[in-house]
């Protein structure tokens, strides 16, 4: 698709206020022609020369993803109240302290260290930071209005700072260096929290997060989570690869993934009511003896998931289908008294 093949789009009838692009040609001048055909929503995607020179300042929803931008000159000038700027090379936004109109901002897979300029953006409510290269976050208190926010993939190790963030309903902090979570404490409104790989040996400052319904904890140093079976809202939890020794206490959660984790006392867990799925894989699967109120969707919930993580998993096949007819004939036997 060269530019003259684009300008033809200017002729075209669009009943809609938005436009996409997507191709690879160094040639292309992106901006050129979207002004005339007067969208407020705008899709440039793997368009290698991309400029915000000739941007339009119509436009209210903007995404550049996978161009290689590097620079954000002119877009001072543009009343945006959406900005996607994900996979580029992006290291100074500086300049977008201007743009008070922003509402959602994402920014993850590129080069950035410095986000002091966001404090300006009071009315943020949306904001990825994932994949770059940020350490410090204090400048986030000042974004009282945050509710989505991501800061997954980054080298934060202290946050001290965000238990101001009142209205965070989500909050994604996979694979930094976080080993302290007490801040977590007044993270009041939080519904979605994930802290995959990072140092995290202790869970008891989450206990107080009563609005929370999604937790994922998995690939750290945690041994004890009886703290969780206080969150009465939690329905998912995600547990594996840690050293937890005890699934009792949180026999109040519905689906709880603990694959990859030996627990010792796992053929001793008597199914309560609550739980509709438990996703467990490793060497020291042992028959599960199955209570009363263990219904048979929780069992073939059980069989079907354990099948599933064969393929994924470093254990022996045999050995894991041994165990499993092993469990169902078991099944069929209580069953059946």
């Amino acid at each position: 698709m060269d530019y003259n093949e684009t300008m033809l789009l200017k002729y075209e009838q669009y009943a809609e206020s938005s436009i996409f692009l997507a191709c690879r040609d160094q040639n292309l001048k992106c901006f050129r022609f979207v002004e005339q055909l007067n969208k407020t929503q705008i899709c440039i995607r793997e368009c290698l020369d991309v400029t915000l020179n000739d941007a339009p300042t119509s436009a209210k929803r903007l995404r550049i993803l996978k161009c290689q931008l590097s620079e954000l000159k002119n877009i001072e000038t543009m009343e945006l109240q959406m900005l996607d700027l994900q996979f580029n090379c992006i290291s100074d936004i500086s300049l977008l302290q201007t743009i008070s109109s922003l509402q959602e901002l994402y920014l993850g897979n590129n080069q950035i260290s410095d986000i002091q300029c966001l404090t300006k953006l009071i009315n943020v409510f949306k904001l990825g930071l994932q994949a770059n290269q940020i350490s410090n976050i204090t400048c986030l208190t000042e974004m009282k209005n945050l509710q989505w926010l991501n800061l997954s993939y980054n080298l934060i190790t202290g946050l001290s700072n965000l238990n101001h963030l009142k209205y965070v309903t989500y909050l994604h902090l996979d694979n930094c260096q976080i080993s302290d979570i007490q801040t977590f404490r007044g993270l009041k409104a939080i519904k979605h929290l994930s802290l995959q790989n990072n140092n995290i040996s202790e869970v008891f400052s989450l206990q107080k997060l009563d609005q929370l319904e999604n937790l994922d904890i998995s690939c750290n140093q945690i041994v004890y989570i009886h703290p969780l079976q206080y969150l009465t809202h939690l329905d998912t939890l995600q547990i594996y690869s840690n050293y937890i020794i005890d699934l009792q206490s949180i026999s109040v959660i519905k689906n709880v993934f603990a694959y990859n984790q030996a627990v010792p006392n796992m053929k001793q867990m008597i199914f309560c009511k609550a739980i509709q799925e438990i996703y467990q894989c490793n060497q020291n699967i042992e028959f599960i003896r199955v209570s009363q109120y263990a219904t048979q969707f929780m069992i073939q919930t059980l069989k079907n998931r354990m099948e599933a993580m064969v393929n994924i998993s470093k254990y022996n096949h045999a050995l894991l289908v041994e165990k499993m007819v092993y469990t169902i004939k078991n099944l069929i036997s209580v069953s059946d008294q």
